[in-house]
């Protein structure tokens, strides 16, 4: 059964909003939360992006589309600056 991919993005983004503070402090939490299946593959991955900027990645695919995004945070990783959405389609 495929998931509906723009609804399964929007509950990730708005899980990382609410608790933007405790991202980085729950690394593994955050990693592990959500995860796909034979049909849909779901990631959400934690990194430095270019000058050491905590990045958060969200990526929600299945047979009919993907959305790919970065959520940039500031230096102490505690607060949202800008939000990417890199690729569409669905």
């Amino acid at each position: 059964m495929f998931i509906e991919i723009q609804s399964k993005y929007e509950e990730i983004y708005d899980s990382i909003v609410k608790n933007q503070k405790d991202i980085f402090n729950m690394y593994n939490y955050y990693t592990k939360k959500w995860r796909g299946s034979r049909l849909n593959d779901v990631n959400v991955g934690l990194f430095l992006g270019d000058g050491n900027i905590p990045t958060v990645q969200i990526f929600v695919r299945n047979k009919t589309g993907y959305i790919k995004s970065h959520i940039l945070f500031n230096k102490t990783g505690d607060t949202i600056i800008d939000t990417k959405i890199l690729n569409t389609t669905f």
